[in-house]
């Protein structure tokens, strides 16, 4: 285990590199010239040609990507194009918002997704195991904008339960909850669908297992069998697919 977490500790940097540099040759390669979209569409060629210069876009493409790498290592990640403010502070000032946001969502999404995907496994081939998984189906296939624009037309400007934008202050406040219920379950019902899935398969599979049998065996009740045998075993993919959906 040592050996494998250093051997991904030394691969971690050239894996990081590759990205970027792909990521920047990409950017690179698309069409359009962020100069011209400085200046203007109808601004005069010299106007772009002097932006260009200003930004060293100018440069060849390898000297654009030694700047770009080197000013990021150091913490500078540039100017945005649309504010011309420096990157990181754009960055640092959404971030505790993101951060936020993204907890919020990534606590609630478990909450609902693994008990629905227990009752699926425990009543498979049932109308509640059938209607859990279109439901299920439905919240992947839906793109998280429209799910946006449904529940902000639904619970907020229909029924008026909860603010349409803004931030009313910290988690632990009500007004801050209120405020960040809705964009929070938009963004935590696609994960919900994943894990409500994930957790129906992985249940299945262990309640097939031989302990499964050998508990019921004993004579235990189906709640105990399910919650503490199968669901302890069966929660291990959730709680990785759980991390890296935090990560996205």
């Amino acid at each position: 285990m040592r050996r494998y977490i250093l051997r991904r500790i030394l691969v971690m940097p050239v894996v990081i590199l590759g990205v970027s540099f792909f990521t920047f040759l990409m950017l690179h390669l698309a069409p359009g010239n962020p100069a011209q979209i400085i200046a203007g569409p109808d601004a005069p060629p010299e106007v772009v040609a002097q932006i260009e210069q200003e930004l060293g876009l100018d440069r060849p493409v390898y000297v654009q990507y030694w700047n770009y790498l080197s000013g990021a290592l150091r913490g500078d990640l540039g100017r945005s194009v649309r504010t011309r403010k420096p990157v990181f502070d754009e960055v640092m000032a959404a971030l505790p918002n993101t951060v936020e946001l993204a907890v919020a969502a990534v606590v609630m999404a478990p909450a609902i997704a693994i008990p629905v995907g227990v009752i699926s496994a425990a009543r498979r081939a049932s109308w509640v195991d059938a209607s859990a998984m279109f439901v299920a189906l439905l919240g992947i296939s839906m793109p998280v904008f429209a799910r946006g624009l449904i529940l902000m037309w639904l619970l907020a400007f229909s029924l008026g339960l909860f603010p349409i934008s803004g931030r009313g202050g910290p988690l632990w406040t009500l007004d801050g909850l209120r405020h960040v219920f809705l964009p929070a379950f938009t963004l935590a019902i696609g994960l919900m669908a994943v894990l409500a899935r994930l957790t129906r398969s992985a249940m299945l599979e262990v309640i097939n297992q031989d302990y499964i049998r050998t508990a019921r065996a004993k004579g235990l009740t189906e709640r105990v069998v399910i919650f503490r045998h199968a669901l302890k075993n069966a929660t291990l993919p959730v709680v990785t697919v759980l991390g890296l959906q935090l990560a996205g």
